[in-house]
């Protein structure tokens, strides 16, 4: 195999296995709604219980402008999740926990 196309393969696993949890839902709702996988495919293939995939199709048919990728500032660096005092949790000595709604979600499978 040339440089090319290992450097190819490399490169489209990116695309094969999702980093995150924005990014696994966006698969799992791409292969429902444009490969046309029944539920029952999605939900083994993803990772997601069959109760969380059916509130992640309400939600994104209630919602079908959702954003899923964060768009880029130009200047800086982009926005992050910030506590009530304003500052980034990452740095605040009071560190919430994460959202639990289906949106933050991410299938057990996603540690592979």
């Amino acid at each position: 195999m040339d440089d090319n196309s290992r450097d190819r393969l490399t490169l489209a696993r990116r695309f094969l296995e999702p980093a995150n949890s924005t990014h696994w839902q966006y698969e799992a709702l791409r292969a429902f709604f444009v490969e046309g996988a029944p539920s029952a495919e999605v939900v083994t293939r993803f990772g997601y219980t069959p109760g969380s995939f059916r509130v992640l199709v309400h939600e994104f048919r209630n919602q079908p402008e959702r954003d899923f990728f964060i768009r880029v500032a130009s200047v800086g660096r982009p926005p992050g999740k910030q506590n009530r005092c304003g500052n980034r949790l990452s740095r605040c000595g009071n560190r919430t926990s994460p959202s639990t709604t289906s949106t933050a979600l991410l299938p057990a499978t996603a540690s592979r």
